[in-house]
């Protein structure tokens, strides 16, 4: 069960990973950021319906991660309904809540080592 999470997780992140990028290079615009808003929105989902099943040793990290997508999520929307933006129009929001990379390795080096046990 746990390593079909960790899989689902490392997938998400990889289409996270794409979104960004396509944000940054194709002007910060909203369509770009709506992108990214679907691919953090499957992570949160993914690790707060499932946050039971990975090892309590990583529980506060699961949470930081869950409390960071959350905090992102909240500023997006509030931006969304302040400027209710088109595709085409610039979307950036300053967000104090930066993605815990310490954390999300853990969380890969756990995939590395269920991966490597199974």
């Amino acid at each position: 069960m746990l390593l079909n999470i960790l899989k689902q997780l490392n997938e998400y992140w990889q289409q996270s990973a794409i979104a960004y990028n396509n944000y940054l290079h194709n002007g910060k615009t909203f369509y770009y950021a709506t992108e990214l808003r679907e691919c953090n929105g499957k992570v949160m989902d993914l690790l707060i319906e499932n946050r039971h099943h990975f090892p309590s040793e990583i529980n506060e990290d699961v949470n930081a991660l869950i409390h960071h997508y959350a905090a992102w999520t909240a500023k997006w929307e509030e931006l969304q309904q302040e400027l209710s933006p088109a595709p085409d129009d610039e979307f950036v929001f300053e967000n104090p809540h930066r993605f815990p990379k310490a954390t999300a390795a853990k969380i890969e080096a756990l995939y590395n080592k269920v991966v490597e046990n199974k």
